[in-house]
């Protein structure tokens, strides 16, 4: 008999993925829960096959709904919750956790999953680098010259892990399909390793003759009150 699988956030760019990639494959059954039953993403499981729930995750009673009968769930760490139903297998993505920067959302996640690891819920931790659709988006290189453009990611010399978004459904599937090897380890996922001048290289390479270039900022201390919640500003060098 095929497990249940609930994917929260399947209609997000993660879950998503992961969401179309189980389906894919075939061997589950596959619970999608979203934020709107009537999002094109949402709907377009349901048509595929999925039984999509709408999930509130400020009423802890959907989301044990979502999990009620699942055998595994996925999910991402933007949320905190609590479930009486048992799991035997909790598949969590994660960005990198840094400790010791003001990253208090990064914090949260290293805290959640702190959490997890101390009640002792199975699971295997996904952690994901820089996502390439990033550039089309929060990162989206900015005009500096007649087709020349700039990427502000203050990274210097040191290569920067990446992946598509598009490559995180068919990893969980697998690792879902093995929980024997998976389960309670941790896996940094990473599909290349490159300084930011060599991701501008590749991208000029593709959309000459527009030149893409790193920008060169770094991050300081801030001098100023005002950002002292965000300690960190960025300063072009």
């Amino acid at each position: 008999m095929a497990e249940m699988v609930t994917v929260f956030g399947a209609d997000g760019s993660e879950g998503n993925e992961v969401a179309s990639a189980l389906l894919q494959d075939g061997n589950f059954k596959l619970r999608a829960a979203v934020s709107e039953l009537a999002s094109p993403a949402a709907q377009h499981l349901q048509a595929s096959g999925a039984q999509t729930v709408v999930v509130d995750y400020n009423q802890t009673s959907t989301i044990d709904s979502a999990l009620r009968d699942a055998h595994k769930c996925f999910v991402v760490t933007d949320m905190d919750f609590n479930s009486t139903d048992p799991l035997s297998c909790v598949f969590i993505c994660l960005l990198e956790s840094l400790y010791s920067l003001p990253a208090r959302h990064m914090d949260a996640k290293a805290c959640i999953n702190d959490y997890m690891n101390e009640i002792a819920l199975p699971k295997t931790e996904i952690i994901v680098p820089f996502y390439f659709e990033n550039f089309l988006t929060t990162f989206k290189p900015t005009p500096s010259g007649k087709d020349t453009y700039k990427i502000a990611i203050p990274m210097g010399e040191t290569a920067m892990d990446g992946i598509s978004v598009k490559q995180i459904g068919p990893i969980v599937t697998a690792l879902f399909k093995a929980p024997e090897r998976w389960t309670g380890k941790s896996c940094f996922l990473s599909a290349d390793r490159l300084e930011i001048k060599e991701y501008g290289q590749i991208l000029s390479e593709y959309l000459d003759p527009k030149r893409i270039k790193d920008s060169r900022t770094r991050c300081v201390q801030s001098p100023d009150l005002r950002l002292q919640p965000l300690k960190l500003i960025t300063e072009r060098i």
